[in-house]
């Protein structure tokens, strides 16, 4: 079986040929994490493990567990699932679209019920990026957790 071919590591304006990536060099280089003013010298990534932003991102949030997403959510959510296989907001437009996820309508952190279909809607992930993205931008005159947030 005939090897593969070698070319130019893909550090810009490197000449050592290399199977694949980057020469030894290249792929070890050093630098100082993003965060601004951290002094912590990294060569896998551009944050350090202090700052690695999805890192305090989950750090801040908790795991799943300890957000309310257990063996009784997922029970819950594969029931409302089967009942309501179709994201509500696209079949509002008229538009047929298996749902991927569960949406507390009101958000467990606002007071919503964690488990009560009353606060649950299945949408489209596209859908729930939309969600959000209404839901976590400011609106003048908005009432914090209105339930009109995503329409």
């Amino acid at each position: 079986m005939p090897n593969k071919a070698l070319r130019f590591c893909n550090y810009p304006g490197c000449p050592v040929l290399v199977i694949s990536g980057m020469c030894d060099k290249h792929r070890q280089r050093q630098r100082y994490c993003k965060q601004p003013g951290c002094s912590h010298i990294v060569t896998e990534s551009n944050w350090c493990k202090e700052h690695e932003p999805q890192a305090r991102h989950d750090r801040y949030r908790g795991t799943a567990n300890q957000r309310g997403y257990d063996k009784s959510w997922d029970n819950v959510r594969n029931a409302y699932l089967s009942q309501y296989p179709l994201c509500k907001l696209c079949h509002d437009k008229g538009i047929i679209k298996a749902a991927d996820m569960v949406h507390h309508i009101v958000s467990i952190r606002e007071g919503g019920s964690r488990l009560s279909y009353d606060n649950l809607m299945s949408l489209c992930w596209a859908c729930h990026g939309r969600v959000h993205a209404v839901a976590e931008k400011p609106a003048a005159g908005r009432e914090s957790g209105s339930q009109s947030r995503y329409c």
